[in-house]
């Protein structure tokens, strides 16, 4: 099915999105964007001895006064209460580039995207303006979003090269006598926030079967993150949390902690969910529920520290605290 362009009417009129059935979220969005410059421009910009003064410094200031007068510049957008806004520089001597970073962050019905893109659009064209006297042959690349946080559309990255599995536990499925609902929206949600989905299973409500699977998947190293829904009650047949327990090396109990404690705001009976966690070699393996309803709950909550756990056991991120604010 083709997406809906969601700035038009049934009538091709331009309009502004109602957003006011929405929730308030928190919600954050990073953008980031290149100019390269010759030698002189970068030597300028580094010792700031610009005749304008400091240029990216005052790129910087531009860049957040741009974010903030989005709204007035892109007809759409929706006027906001931004919480946040950082610029961030990388500068590469080596390649003559300037990297800018936008993150805008806010508690609103809609995001900040393009609050973030503009922030980082204008930072750029200001370094621009202040050393065109010295280059004019500069040039801006590469500006895109780079991760956005909360809303209906969930978590979004554009590269994490993350690789996932996706394992449905149900009998029923197994032998065709039930539709896999939670399967594919894990999928559709996982592939939007950059994973890869290397694996797509239903298997039946067998301890064994499960674990060997789930194990082979791990010890082969196929996958980074391995999903799994549905066999978490307590039904008899409900054994996807010691078909987890059986092969994991360490439990990480704080996931499946976090997961009931947000949908007891929805029901208590969530805290009738028996969901485990846990690693094995390099392979984060999550329980979840197999009823769409809840999944889609502690999804999309869990999703953002998800990412930064298998980036921990990847190597990239060092640490769990969070980030200092400015």
């Amino acid at each position: 099915m083709r997406e809906k362009l969601t700035h038009f009417d049934e009538k091709g009129n331009a309009v502004m999105v109602d957003v006011s059935e929405k929730e308030v979220t928190s919600r954050v969005a990073v953008a980031s964007g290149k100019i390269r410059v010759n030698a002189k421009v970068m030597e300028t910009v580094k010792k700031g001895t610009s005749k304008k003064g400091d240029v990216l410094g005052v790129a910087r200031v531009a860049g957040i006064m741009a974010v903030k007068q989005t709204a007035n510049l892109i007809p759409m957008c929706h006027t906001l209460l931004i919480s946040k806004c950082e610029i961030a520089y990388e500068i590469s001597e080596d390649t003559l580039e300037i990297l800018a970073r936008c993150t805008v962050k806010v508690e609103g019905k809609t995001g900040v995207e393009m609050e973030a893109l503009t922030g980082v659009s204008v930072t750029l064209l200001t370094i621009y303006d202040m050393c065109k006297a010295i280059d004019r042959t500069m040039e801006l690349s590469e500006i895109h979003l780079e991760e956005k946080k909360g809303g209906k559309s969930g978590h979004f990255r554009r590269e994490n090269n993350m690789r996932v599995a996706i394992i449905t536990a149900s009998t029923l499925g197994y032998k065709g006598e039930r539709e896999d609902k939670s399967g594919p929206y894990i999928k559709k949600v996982v592939e939007n926030a950059g994973f890869e989905v290397k694996v797509m299973k239903v298997l039946p409500d067998d301890r064994r079967i499960l674990g060997e699977v789930m194990k082979r998947l791990a010890d082969s190293n196929i996958v980074d993150l391995i999903i799994t829904t549905g066999g978490t009650g307590f039904s008899e047949s409900d054994v996807t949390p010691e078909a987890t327990l059986d092969i994991v090396e360490r439990q990480v109990p704080g996931i499946p902690e976090a997961m009931r404690a947000y949908s007891m705001q929805f029901t208590k009976r969530a805290m009738l969910s028996r969901a485990a966690a846990g690693i094995r070699k390099q392979t984060l393996i999550v329980n979840f529920p197999g009823s769409p309803k809840s999944l889609k709950e502690s999804l999309e909550y869990i999703l953002p520290e998800l990412i930064h756990g298998v980036e921990i056991l990847q190597g990239i991120a060092k640490e769990c605290a969070a980030p200092k604010e400015a």
